[in-house]
């Protein structure tokens, strides 16, 4: 439904449109062989470009991907970045290496953040940068299995993890940029 879509603003970060999401709405990228069902996967980065809104305490998705066993995603709880990553499937000849999440530092209410998660196989580290500047980082990771899940944007696609119990809202700001590296 048109409620539950971002909306397009002009020049809302540095001159750029953003997408804005009242908490309802999502946007997703198809499931592709390339991003996320042709795994495993020793590599990944996710860049997000966000504004948060006035409400950074309640929990919040910006990026989700996979589902309950295998996955990776980015959202606000309680005014901190929280950016995790999973794998407790035995699928393609990859070893489940458990959940790992990482605090990354207070979010102020309406600030621009740059987000970077890097998953990294090779040195089997889980790395989370905001705005440039490494703020946590954990070891013990291994190759990340493919999902069918798609992947979301401002929600979450199908099921996921959470540093904690409990579930999370859609998130309420803009985003205004996405990259995505394998």
């Amino acid at each position: 439904t048109k409620s539950r879509r971002p909306t397009l603003v002009s020049g809302a970060i540095n001159g750029n449109p953003t997408m804005a999401f009242n908490g309802k709405g999502f946007m997703c990228l198809p499931t592709d062989k390339s991003l996320n069902s042709g795994g495993p996967y020793d590599q990944k980065t996710i860049c997000v470009l966000v504004r948060s809104s006035d409400d950074v305490t309640k929990r919040q998705m910006i990026f989700d991907q996979g589902d309950s066993k295998t996955g990776m995603n980015i959202y606000i709880d309680q005014n901190k970045i929280y950016m995790g990553a999973w794998n407790n499937r035995n699928r393609e000849s990859v070893t489940t290496w458990g959940e790992r999440f990482l605090v990354c530092g207070d979010v102020l209410p309406n600030q621009t953040y740059a987000l970077m998660l890097v998953l990294d196989q090779t040195n089997a580290r889980l790395s989370g940068y905001v705005n440039g500047a490494l703020m946590s980082d954990v070891v013990g990771v291994g190759f990340l299995s493919s999902s069918k899940e798609k992947i979301a944007f401002g929600s979450k696609s199908g099921g996921t993890q959470y540093h904690g119990r409990g579930g999370a809202k859609g998130f309420k700001g803009e985003i205004g940029e996405i990259w995505y590296y394998n």
